[in-house]
């Protein structure tokens, strides 16, 4: 019912992403995990736009990406889209970009 969290935050490493894999015993632990997720969502969400570097923004993006491929359909389309979507009226292309990025990637499935 729930997606199986590979991780929640990605971190660069020497340019690569490191992934920890989270095993959750039961239902509820996958819903605690999915309702935590929508926290750092929402907090990511709404630091956004008085991010003053541009990629600071593109980085917020790549966070509700990874986030966005774990949580459940539904929280993808009501928080993480309309946040990518609020991005078009940056004036840096390069943020533009990686939000229509992070939207293709988060409806990907």
């Amino acid at each position: 019912m729930f997606p199986d969290f590979d991780c929640i935050i990605t971190h660069k490493n020497n340019g690569e992403r490191a992934y920890r894999k989270i095993d959750f015993k039961t239902t509820k632990e996958k819903q605690d995990a999915n309702d935590s997720a929508i926290v750092l969502v929402i907090m990511i969400g709404t630091l956004l736009p008085s991010c003053r570097y541009p990629d600071s923004k593109i980085l917020a993006l790549e966070m509700l990406k990874s986030i966005g491929k774990q949580i459940r359909e539904e929280y993808r389309l009501q928080y993480i889209v309309p946040y990518c979507i609020s991005c078009f009226n940056d004036s840096m292309s390069k943020v533009k970009l990686a939000a229509i990025e992070s939207i293709v990637e988060v409806l990907k499935d």
